[in-house]
């Protein structure tokens, strides 16, 4: 109790940790922002005139609606983003505008109308369009911050967004965000406001969680894990869904919420992130809604606001805490991780110009990733600090790191009425009811897969097939291999292919397949074994085919290399000169690598030994080996070092270059055998790709040695 007591006082603490700004205008409304429009209209007169605006409303005020009804009152030219598709299509249909999402084109949607709304992913693809007319509206701005695993998607949008003429900023949650950057800040108050009453839990306890349930009138849990939502869902006694990324477009539920905003024929609604910001669910009849498993405020804060018209509700949160932990000013952290970034940027910099005596030109393209807080910008030919990922990784990392007294007081930026609930006990029956139930699941899917990869050449195109819509390389594919549109879906219903694909939620891996036969030009066979592989397993092998194509580029064309001083690139060279073939090393020796890299590349850089292996095998094929003795005049290690575990006689674990990655070891790790030419056919055809960025000029300088 003492413990608790203490924690509890110095948790007090995290108050510091809540939003700190200054809003220019705060206006007060009973309900909705349609009371007193001139927030909104202020914000689009500023985005007209060039300025850069935020605009934060509580969840539920309207502020999406009053924002595009007078987008489309004036006929402005502006384009409204949000971030998931089941955003976008549920404005699409609500406010009768037109949009671009999934295979809908962006470039169509503006030429159809004024008022546009589209995802992150498809304003991306705008970089080439004139948007020097547009305002650009993002809508949920926060989270920019919290799904950075988009990094590609969201960079592109802020992109684009400097080419309009201004931009308004949307949020109910506003940590996180750059005050900085706003030239004007409107912040809206409701005085009728959904009475929360939250209890927290400090472990994750299915049992208790099933029981809230099936006591609620209506429910709803937000998890980010499949399999334990189908677990919950069998055992409760009144009618739920399931919805994640796979399940949505079979989901009646899902089509409920796009079409009316409504849970009609439904009490509960179990959903992964798929739904969480910028839905609306309008069903007062919830009494209960539970997050598990989740740590970000500001998601937190968006889900249960998805659920409009509440008087009060209940709030369950489940998490997993830490038993201490320090407590810092957050900005002040994520400032002093910036100002990290920043140097690394800079001596990235230093180190790539050295010796260059004009600028460069030719293929952009490094043979590694080096995955750190810094990116290298094509267009400006610099590296960058990335701002959003540093500021979201440090935001992430603190919130896992909390005490539950901690995560309590930070909770309360948005929550008033807050309980704690200590030492629940896990129920072991049930706890081993759902592993069983999970293992059935798992066999299941797995019995799924090996039935579906009968019928592999009928799936490429899945996605396209069940739309009724054909891409030119899917119209192709066919065409190539007998198959019309109309038989293959006959096929799908008679073998019961959607429901296969449905009921084991495998839409993601059969999408992703079809993405290697139709864009990487692999063959079935082997895109059907890439896809079912591990997130891990699959990054290895890219890596080494981009690797390899590096490597090849380099020995038929040594002068086509815009970026031959990049780090990514003086790093590979360094590599390859430090290790050669016959070189043996262990974890002692890449320690010792790591901090020669350091010496060499400045005190800024910060990798790993686990890094530095990880790309060792992404250039060389590495044998292993557990020993105890070596024979020194037989086994070269790395700079002659002796490891000290076999100094001492103790079995150490010895890695040996045997040469660098071929094409055929590729193949041999996917299981092909030599006679498969598509993994060749694809390599061919992306080095293709690279060499046709260069224009004619450079082409006939650096392929034909012209100088």
């Amino acid at each position: 109790m003492e413990q608790k007591l203490d924690r509890l006082l110095l948790s007090m603490n995290e108050e510091i940790n809540h939003s700190r700004y200054e809003a220019n205008e705060i206006i007060e409304v009973q309900k909705y922002i349609s009371e007193k429009n001139s927030g909104v209209l202020n914000a689009i007169a500023g985005a007209k005139y060039g300025e850069t605006r935020l605009l934060i409303a509580p969840t539920g005020s309207g502020k999406s609606c009053s924002i595009i009804n007078a987008l489309k009152t004036f006929k402005l030219k502006s384009l409204f983003v949000l971030p998931n598709s089941a955003n976008v299509q549920q404005a699409m249909n609500e406010y009768d505008i037109h949009g671009a999402y999934d295979n809908l084109c962006p470039k169509n949607a503006l030429k159809n109308g004024d008022v546009v709304v589209m995802t992150w992913d498809k304003v991306s693809q705008l970089k080439e369009e004139d948007l020097s007319e547009h305002i650009i509206v993002l809508d949920e701005i926060h989270q920019t911050y919290t799904d950075t695993y988009r990094n590609k998607a969201i960079k592109g949008l802020y992109d684009v967004s400097t080419r309009c003429k201004g931009r308004i900023d949307i949020t109910a949650t506003p940590n996180k965000l750059d005050f900085e950057i706003y030239d004007y800040i409107t912040e809206y108050h409701q005085k009728e406001q959904t009475e929360y009453n939250v209890k927290m839990y400090d472990c994750i306890d299915t049992k208790a969680i099933i029981d809230i349930l099936n006591k609620s009138n209506n429910g709803a849990l937000l998890m980010n894990d499949t399999k334990e939502l189908k677990y919950i869902s069998s055992m409760l006694n009144k009618k739920s869904d399931v919805i994640t990324a796979d399940t949505k477009e079979h989901s009646k539920l899902y089509d409920k919420i796009m079409s009316c905003s409504k849970m009609t024929g439904y009490k509960v609604i179990l959903n992964t992130t798929t739904l969480v910001a910028g839905v609306n669910i309008n069903n007062p009849k919830i009494t209960d809604i539970i997050v598990v498993g989740i740590k970000d405020i500001g998601t937190i804060k968006q889900y249960v606001a998805r659920f409009r018209n509440l008087k009060k509700v209940n709030v369950h949160i489940f998490n997993n805490y830490k038993e201490d932990c320090e407590i810092y000013d957050i900005e002040w952290l994520s400032n002093q991780h910036m100002i990290s970034a920043i140097n690394l940027a800079d001596s990235y910099n230093k180190e790539s110009k050295k010796n260059i005596p004009f600028s460069p030109f030719g293929v952009n393209f490094s043979p590694l990733n080096i995955d750190t807080n810094v990116y290298y910008n094509k267009q400006e030919s610099t590296y960058k600090a990335d701002t959003i990922y540093v500021k979201s990784q440090t935001y992430k990392h603190y919130y896992n790191s909390r005490t539950f007294e901690s995560f309590k007081v930070l909770l309360e930026e948005y929550f008033y009425n807050i309980e704690l609930i200590y030492d629940l006990k896990i129920d072991e029956e049930i706890k081993e009811d759902k592993n069983s139930y999970k293992k059935e699941l798992k066999e299941l899917q797995e019995e799924t897969i090996e039935q579906l990869e009968k019928h592999k050449d009928i799936l490429v195109g899945y996605d396209e097939i069940k739309k009724n819509k054909r891409s030119y390389n899917l119209m192709e594919y066919q065409e190539v291999n007998n198959l019309s549109m109309e038989q293959v879906q006959k096929d799908y219903l008679k073998l019961g292919i959607h429901d296969l694909i449905f009921n084991n939620s495998l839409k993601s891996k059969i999408k992703l397949y079809s993405k290697y036969v139709l864009e990487d030009y692999f063959s079935t066979d082997m895109a059907w074994n890439i896809a079912f592989m591990g997130n891990r397993k699959r990054g290895g092998i890219f890596a080494k085919i981009n690797t390899l194509i590096y490597r090849e580029l380099k020995e038929e064309h040594p002068n086509i290399f815009k970026n031959d001083n990049t780090i990514e690139v003086r790093m590979y060279e360094w590599l390859t000169n430090e290790f050669k073939e016959g070189v043996s090393y262990t974890q002692e020796h890449l320690e010792i690598l790591a901090e020669s890299f350091r010496i060499t590349f400045g005190d800024n850089w910060a990798f790993t030994s686990k890094k530095l292996s990880e790309i060792l095998n992404q250039i060389y094929v590495v044998s292993s080996s557990q020993i105890k003795t070596v024979n020194p005049v037989e086994t070269l290690f790395y700079r002659n070092i002796i490891p000290t575990a076999l100094t001492n006689n103790k079995k150490t674990k010895i890695n040996t270059i045997k040469s660098k990655i071929k094409l055929s070891d590729i193949k041999k790790e996917l299981g092909c055998t030599s006679s498969n030419l598509s993994l060749d056919l694809s390599i061919k055809k992306r080095k293709s790709k690279l060499l046709n960025q260069l224009d004619d000029v450079e082409k006939k300088i650096l392929l034909e040695g012209i100088f």
